[in-house]
């Protein structure tokens, strides 16, 4: 199968969703998806150039955090915006992890303006933020990659509980931003020793899941994420195993409560997901991964018993056959 470009999937995708949306297609989307993921490109490691971390921006972190855990007034400076957009793609787990702490600080206590919200939602869902790299084997570039997806989801939130900046386009914009990140990543990585955490594919289901919860999504936006989270997490070659699968399980149950429609979807999904794994090379290491992937996946969703009772017993069912 040959190689297609970001453009030709970024497009492809964007007419699958507006099918969706339309009604022209429904489980059709399944099979177009898994080409595309399957046909991504690939590029050559390139060098990650990370800018490198001041002291006086640090120290400025860790003033403004800790204002901001004791409640007190605190006014971000615009130059420490600008230096805070810079070192997003930084390596270092423990500065990503103060990052995340100040922005949910700030959003809960309401001590962020709105504009400078506007100016970071730009920021990260750029191309060169959000996808910085992705096409390269495993690099450095996978954590501002996560940190970007985690502060979108941050962000989210804060907009869903009483921020309100964000539009029904930039809602609308960034389903289809984040569905060409699931096609587009396949770094498995969870955590990384020096660096700490990478976890795109918890991440992932978790921002989709936030993505769900807004009103001015319909059901064919939610289908397409559906679509698009699932199958990325299915045909990924690898074994996930630092809490993927709960993440997973979390956002599958939660857009499945909202809806019969996606317990629907999600078993046409299942029976698509057990014939190909049934058909897998045996001796295959990327079987093995899927098979790993498959069945915790749907042990994490058992044992939370929100799972409607008819796709309880697909499940049970198709494994007895085995």
């Amino acid at each position: 199968m040959s190689k297609l470009t970001v453009t030709d999937i970024q497009l492809r995708l964007r007419q699958l969703h507006a099918d969706l949306n339309k009604g022209n297609i429904f489980t059709e989307v399944l099979p177009a998806i898994d080409e595309l993921i399957i046909s991504r490109p690939h590029r050559a490691r390139t060098a990650v150039n990370l800018v490198p971390v001041t002291s006086h921006f640090q120290h400025q972190l860790d003033y403004y955090l800790k204002l901001a855990q004791e409640k007190k007034v605190l006014k971000i400076d615009q130059q420490f915006v600008t230096e805070l957009l810079q070192v997003l793609g930084t390596d270092r787990g423990d500065l990503r992890e103060e990052i995340m702490m100040l922005l949910s600080s700030l959003l809960e206590d309401e001590k962020i303006e709105k504009d400078d919200l506007k100016r970071l939602f730009r920021y990260l869902i750029r191309p060169e933020t959000l996808y910085n790299h992705i096409l390269e084997p495993r690099n450095k570039a996978v954590f501002g990659r996560t940190l970007a997806l985690g502060m979108l989801r941050r962000i989210l939130y804060g907009d869903r509980s009483g921020y309100f900046f964000l539009t029904s386009e930039d809602v609308q914009l960034l389903v289809d931003v984040v569905g060409l990140y699931a096609v587009l990543e396949r770094d498995p990585r969870g955590f990384v020793n020096g660096s700490g955490w990478a976890h795109a594919f918890s991440i992932l289901p978790s921002l989709g899941d936030e993505l769900c919860h807004h009103n001015e999504l319909v059901r064919g936006d939610k289908i397409f994420l559906q679509a698009v989270i699932v199958e990325s997490y299915r045909l990924l070659p690898n074994v996930l195993s630092m809490g993927e699968n709960e993440e997973m399980g979390g956002f599958l149950l939660s857009l499945m409560g909202q809806h019969e429609l996606y317990q629907r979807f999600f078993k046409a999904q299942l029976s698509r997901w057990k014939k190909d794994l049934d058909h897998d090379d045996p001796y295959s290491n990327e079987a093995w991964s899927r098979i790993f992937n498959y069945r915790h996946l749907m042990q994490s969703m058992l044992l939370d018993g929100r799972l409607p009772q008819d796709i309880v017993k697909q499940i049970v069912d198709s494994d007895q056959q085995d």
